[in-house]
């Protein structure tokens, strides 16, 4: 009777051991993957913002609005055909060039001509543009589709669009250069794509109150 009892016992405290055993491996797995994912999602920001950034486009639900605007003497002048802006893509937060992220970003920056406007519930509508389009240029071409960049891990890099607008966009219907890069390849869940809607507009006299209205 002493013996089954003493076995008892002992089947009890190997069982408590075990338990206690498991409950302490759990509670260091869920910290192990916490963590991880924290460092992922760190390794992605730094303390100005996402490391993959551009002086233009930004992350987030709607795109940024961005314009360029042009001196009125300069846009009297009719010889001023194009007006020229640089758009950059970087593998670094703006504020921060010196803290990249960790391994090279392959993305697609894609470009269109729209019209915007707002539905009844004020979301935006962003619609493509289909005729007459204003002959925007991208490095001193015609705007394509598409472009295929990649900022190589292991310094701070930079890819730098020239952007030209045709002084046409400054009368008429108000177009947008809708641009936005999109890392590429389901290899960067902790990245965002950035995006901008881009016009162009006489820069307002610095006593003048000017309102930028963003529909159509």
């Amino acid at each position: 009777m002493q013996d089954k009892r003493m076995k008892t016992i002992r089947t009890l405290i190997i069982f408590s051991i075990v338990a206690a055993l498991l409950a302490v491996a759990f509670t260091v797995t869920a910290e192990f993957i916490k963590s991880s994912r924290a460092k992922r999602v760190i390794a992605a920001y730094a303390s100005n913002g996402m490391l993959f950034s551009s002086n233009y486009l930004r992350e987030g639900s709607e795109p940024a609005f961005q314009t360029v605007y042009v001196d009125k003497i300069v846009a009297e002048d009719i010889s001023n055909t194009y007006f020229d802006s640089y758009v950059t893509v970087c593998n670094f937060a703006q504020q921060n060039p010196s803290r990249t992220y960790g391994r090279t970003i392959n993305y697609t920056l894609t470009a269109s001509i729209v019209t915007i406007s707002r539905d009844g519930s004020y979301n935006l509508v962003i619609t493509p543009a289909v005729s007459s389009l204003p002959a925007v240029l991208i490095g001193d071409s015609a705007m394509l589709a598409s472009y295929s960049g990649s900022l190589t891990y292991g310094a701070s890099h930079t890819d730098t669009y020239k952007l030209s607008l045709p002084r046409t966009m400054l009368t008429g219907t108000k177009y947008y250069v809708y641009l936005t890069a999109t890392p590429t390849g389901g290899a960067y869940a902790d990245l965002q794509p950035i995006s901008a809607l881009i016009d162009l507009a006489i820069k307002p006299d610095a006593n003048t109150s000017t309102w930028h209205i963003q529909t159509t």
